[in-house]
């Protein structure tokens, strides 16, 4: 296959942003029942515009202890995935300042540069959940709306805002097709 068609996939975010969920709803059709990833490495082909690509998906743990490891995945890779659920508006805003958001903003910029970055806000369908809206009612908190997601993205250059839900699958497909699109054309710019 000619190396222009095959695409490096690195999917990252904070432990429970939904990651597996978002990939494997997609290249799987299934929804994985919760087990916290290390790490996941997953290759598939798919169709685009009549091409043959083929995609290496990489995900890695979130957690900040997990950093260094990350920083071996992140050669080679043509788009990130940087997901944010919507039921956790604490990573985007925490005391003015940005959460967790700001560390991933760092740790893109130093191992990333010139890479595209598709945010992405999971778990869309739990935007209006009686649960979440509850239980982020008693700190004063609501769910991020896709203009906080877009918001997110003056973080970073080269970003672009999606939202999504791998329970319904609302949105995922666009957030593939978007990433397919940015990595074939960041691989062209980049030769």
């Amino acid at each position: 296959m000619d190396k222009t068609n095959t695409l490096k996939i690195t999917i990252v975010g904070d432990v429970a942003a939904g990651k597996t969920w978002l990939w494997q709803s997609y290249f799987q059709n299934r929804k994985p029942p919760y087990v916290q990833t290390m790490f996941d490495n997953y290759s598939t082909s798919v169709l685009y515009n009549g091409q043959e690509v083929l995609i290496s998906l990489f995900e890695m743990c979130g957690d900040e202890e997990y950093a260094e490891l990350r920083k071996v995945i992140y050669p080679g890779t043509n788009v990130v995935i940087l997901c944010i659920a919507v039921d956790n508006p604490e990573s985007v805003a925490k005391s003015g300042n940005f959460g967790s958001l700001e560390r991933w903003s760092l740790e893109l910029k130093d191992n990333c540069k010139g890479i595209p970055i598709v945010i992405v806000g999971t778990k869309k369908d739990l935007r209006g959940d009686p649960v979440v809206l509850r239980r982020l009612g008693e700190n004063k908190l609501k769910p991020l709306k896709y203009k906080d997601i877009i918001k997110a993205t003056k973080k970073f250059k080269n970003a672009i805002a999606l939202d999504c839900s791998s329970i319904s699958k609302d949105g995922v497909q666009d957030v593939f097709k978007a990433v397919v699109k940015l990595g074939l054309r960041n691989k062209s710019y980049n030769k």
